[in-house]
């Protein structure tokens, strides 16, 4: 609270330089904390591509305490990526630990074992839209 006090009383500038660079650590210390599973799920790229899915690292997220997972976001203007990746990461050998209904989406949780060393990924996956309207069937 002190802290947040202090950054209050801060002109914005030095206030948002400081929130920034805080933000950053943080973020780097989540992706170091990740980067044994991270590099794990880089073996997997390139038969996920064949199949039609790509993971890329503005995708990764560091927001919030991502210790255990690598949560994944889906990428902009592709409504079915999460459920793609989901189907493409089962085929691919990949368990499935959690499928929990969220209503419009599915929030997922796989993992994998490679050489001893595992990767857990999370992402929403956007269920189908119901077709509605005028000449649905």
């Amino acid at each position: 609270m002190q802290q947040l006090a202090r950054r209050d009383a801060a002109p914005l500038a030095a206030a948002a330089l400081e929130h920034e660079l805080e933000r950053h650590r943080t973020a780097v210390a989540v992706l170091e904390r990740l980067a044994g599973q991270l590099q794990v799920l880089d073996t997997f790229r390139p038969a996920l591509a064949a199949k039609g899915v790509k993971v890329s690292y503005g995708q990764v997220s560091t927001t919030g305490t991502f210790e255990k997972a690598v949560y994944l976001t889906e990428p902009m203007f592709d409504g079915d990526w999460g459920m793609r990746l989901k189907a493409a990461l089962l085929e691919l050998g990949w368990k499935l630990v959690e499928c929990r209904d969220g209503g419009s989406y599915e929030a997922v949780q796989l993992t994998t074992t490679v050489e001893r060393r595992r990767c857990t990924v999370r992402f929403n996956a956007n269920k189908p839209k119901a077709a509605t309207g005028a000449g649905a069937a």
